[in-house]
């Protein structure tokens, strides 16, 4: 009897923290149904750990952590959960957005709705948080009468309709170039305003299909007429996937290396310097702020270049102009304003990297796409054959410099 005592009392303290496959596997043999048993050696009922399978319960256990570790730490009992976990979410301002107006709101109600649902990966868990009407996503996703009306410069204004300009011209002249893996282009359509317009028979004449429509570039900025604003779309799933992954991981770090107060302290100085560069550089390589609009299309254009193989030499040369083109424009745009000589700064050198990028790909692929996948936030793929990760911008310099005087050919006498 005081075995079996004993054997209980371990039995009720098993934890996460201390369970084991042996000791999992003598609870379930002294409690579990003799019909799960059973089930459980029928080679064909076992469930296949896979690698999805472990990364979806990684996250949900993450999701749920950080909702029970917010609201555990709120002081206010009168602050919603969604409130409490945004108070402590962490995410790079150069981050990529799913939608131009996103937010850290969207964030917290993102997570929690994972909490609620399971992972967004698995479709049948994405379709039930889509159509959970409890689930309120808010503004752009709701209309409503209290969304936020923000109001822009007029020289901030005008960078938006000049990149919305170029936006337009890019997707217009090269139709089928842009609808490749890697480049989002219902981001790009949404964050500058753009239309379609014309049939079938106007596209086939080479026509403009894409326009910039000013009312729906003023709803992008969170500027202009509430009352003609219309609620938009969800993100696709591959992006809001992206996001949760980012944010969870980053506040799950902080977590761990300081608890819920330095999570909170870091959230806050987030939110109170929206242009904090600490992640300005990667790697030595300055970093693209995908959460300036302007810089969305040169983000969306270097991923399509990266995603783009190099059996297409015609596309590749094609993007790398485009690229290219983009930073020069973004950089002429703002060296005049004495207000983003910051931003100029970065842009000058972005153009920098990309010109050596671009040399870098004559010889090989994989070093000149480790910088556009680090200037995006990307990891570099780890080096191949004792090559160094990224290129050597000195050999690439001198390899590239003034050619010397051609030798003069010399016509050999005939015997």
């Amino acid at each position: 009897a005081e075995q079996e005592k004993q054997v209980r009392e371990k039995d009720l303290a098993i934890s996460p923290t201390n369970v084991g496959l042996e000791s999992l596997s003598q609870f379930l043999e002294r409690y579990a149904p003799m019909q799960l048993l059973f089930d459980r050696k029928r080679a064909s009922n076992k469930v296949s750990l896979g690698r999805r399978l472990l990364s979806a319960c990684f996250y949900v256990f993450c999701a749920t952590r950080l909702s029970t570790s917010a609201n555990a730490s709120s002081s206010d009992p009168d602050l919603s959960d969604k409130e409490n976990l945004e108070k402590i979410l962490i995410s790079d301002g150069r981050m990529a957005l799913p939608h131009p107006n996103w937010t850290r709101k969207h964030d917290a109600i993102l997570v929690l709705s994972i909490v609620l649902h399971g992972w967004l990966d698995i479709e049948k868990n994405l379709r039930k948080i889509v159509s959970d009407p409890s689930i309120k996503w808010g503004y752009p996703f709701e209309v409503s009468k209290n969304q936020p009306v923000q109001r822009m410069g007029r020289s901030e204004l005008q960078n938006l309709k000049s990149t919305a300009d170029r936006a337009a011209k890019v997707l217009n002249g090269h139709k089928e170039t842009f609808n490749v893996t890697g480049f989002n282009k219902n981001l790009v359509v949404e964050s500058f305003g753009l239309t379609h317009h014309g049939d079938d028979n106007q596209e086939e004449e080479g026509k403009e299909q894409w326009k910039v429509d000013q009312s729906l570039l003023h709803q992008a900025s969170k500027k202009g007429d509430t009352s003609s604003q219309e609620a938009a779309d969800l993100p696709a799933k591959r992006d809001l996937v992206k996001r949760a992954k980012a944010v969870i991981q980053k506040t799950i770090a902080m977590l761990d290396a300081g608890g819920v107060a330095a999570a909170l302290a870091e959230s806050e100085q987030k939110a109170d310097d929206p242009n904090d560069d600490t992640n300005a550089e990667s790697y030595g390589y300055t970093v693209i702020n995908q959460a300036d609009r302007c810089n969305i299309l040169l983000a969306e254009l270097v991923r399509a270049l990266i995603k783009c193989s190099t059996k297409f030499a015609s596309e590749a040369r094609l993007l790398w102009n485009e690229v290219a083109s983009e930073a020069a424009a973004l950089h002429a745009m703002l060296a005049p304003q004495p207000d983003k000589a910051k931003e100029a700064g970065e842009m000058a050198k972005i153009l920098e990297q990309i010109k050596l990028a671009k040399s870098a790909s004559r010889t090989g692929t994989r070093q000149a796409k480790n910088i556009l996948r680090v200037m995006i936030g990307e990891k570099p793929h780890p080096p191949r054959n004792n090559e160094s990760m990224f290129p050597d911008a000195d050999a690439i310099k001198n390899s590239s410099g003034p050619k010397g005087t051609a030798k003069k050919r010399v016509k050999k006498n005939e015997p």
